[in-house]
């Protein structure tokens, strides 16, 4: 393979090697030496979870003991030298890198899901069939502003709405970091108002006195 006068060889794989040499006058001898092989790349990945289970804010920073600069790779694509990696998605990830002295190593790490937004509240009764005039006050877990959208329609950054409908009504709600929710109730109504209606008979057949009366 490889040949030189000055015996030294760079660029050596780590294994058994043997080296043979021949002088001047024609004689010929061997050595033998085992390269050993460096440490391995080690690289430490500390992931910080998404704000919610819908977000994909997470992020995960690696430090390796690799020679720098050391290129690192998530998953294949986003690729820097810092190690530090943002806007990562909730699961299981895969870091890559290569040191300067072309040595590689890989690291995993997991991302978890913040929670899940939620939200409280119930609505009114509508006075009686046919009148919309129930009210529906929500709260959520989300951080301000959030905003809330009743029935795919009306909107607002309070969470309370009126002149509701009876009927199953949905609000979903998004805040400030992009986190999304829902919420589902129904809207009764009250009673239907009755009455009851008492006549009293004419005096006579061609008289317009009888009388009626009502209560409800």
């Amino acid at each position: 393979g490889t040949s030189n006068t000055t015996g030294i060889f760079t660029s050596v794989s780590g294994g058994a090697h043997t080296v043979t040499f021949t002088d001047n006058n024609g004689c010929t001898g061997s050595a033998s030496a085992t390269v050993t092989s460096g440490a391995g790349l080690v690289g430490n990945a500390v992931p910080i979870a998404t704000s919610c289970n819908n977000s994909v804010d997470g992020s995960i920073t690696i430090t390796s003991n690799g020679t720098t600069p050391v290129t690192y790779v998530l998953d294949g694509g986003a690729t820097n030298t810092t190690g530090i990696f943002t806007g990562v998605a909730a699961g299981p990830h895969m870091i890559t890198f290569t040191a300067a002295n072309g040595c590689t190593g890989a690291a995993t790490a997991t991302v978890t899901a913040g929670p899940t937004l939620t939200a409280t509240g119930n609505p009114t009764m509508a006075s009686c069939p046919g009148i919309n005039n129930a009210s529906w006050t929500v709260t959520s877990n989300g951080i301000a502003p959030v905003i809330y959208i009743l029935d795919g329609g009306t909107t607002n950054t309070t969470g309370v709405f009126t002149n509701i409908s009876t009927g199953s009504h949905t609000i979903n709600f998004t805040d400030s970091r992009g986190c999304t929710g829902t919420i589902t109730r129904t809207v009764t109504s009250g009673a239907a108002i009755t009455g009851t209606a008492t006549p009293t008979a004419t005096s006579c057949n061609n008289a317009s006195d009888g009388t009626i009366s009502t209560t409800s």
